[in-house]
């Protein structure tokens, strides 16, 4: 919530023509118009709770290619991704080291704006006979940009699971990433 004190002088100064700030001021000290003072100070701000501001290391960084082509543009982001995660594993903020980036699509449609679920890959265990390798790593989730050959892409904070020993719950990632929808 924001105040507007200063919208509450300049009510009481409109109410009375020719009065300054500094006589809406004094009729303040006085009280007579308290009770709207209060009625002003009451209607100020949102009526919608602020959405709670994204911590630093999953906000969204963006890029451009100069890449041709939809398998271009997406292999210029998975790079963008691994060099970021790359970066991140130095500041200590997960574990590495990153070999590679894969990414898959999270929804069939193939329009001009893809987004797409990706993981930062520091482990591939052996391939099995009817399943394919597992991949271990840190998720991450890129909107893609086609025409505009730009990529969006944001670490993804999964709540924490079985054997993880952290409690908690998925941050979903911002909308500039393509969001959870």
């Amino acid at each position: 919530m924001r105040c507007c004190g200063s919208r509450a002088a300049t009510l009481l100064a409109g109410i009375d023509p020719g009065s300054s700030v500094r006589v809406a001021r004094a009729a303040l000290r006085r009280g007579p118009q308290l009770s709207l003072v209060a009625l002003v100070l009451a209607g100020c701000g949102d009526d919608e709770p602020a959405e709670p501001p994204v911590r630093a290391d999953l906000r969204a960084h963006a890029a451009t290619t100069s890449a041709e082509g939809r398998a271009a543009i997406l292999d210029a982001a998975e790079r963008a991704i691994t060099a970021d995660a790359r970066a991140r594993v130095r500041r200590r903020e997960f574990e590495g080291p990153v070999r590679r980036t894969s990414c898959k699509a999270r929804d069939e449609d193939r329009g001009d704006v893809v987004v797409y679920s990706c993981i930062a890959i520091k482990f591939v265990g052996p391939r099995t006979s009817t399943a394919p390798p597992l991949a271990i790593g840190q998720p991450f989730q890129v909107r893609v940009e086609f025409p505009d050959r730009r990529f969006t892409w944001c670490k993804v904070s999964p709540p924490g699971g079985e054997g993880t020993g952290r409690p908690g719950r998925e941050t979903a990632p911002p909308d500039a990433c393509g969001g959870t929808g």
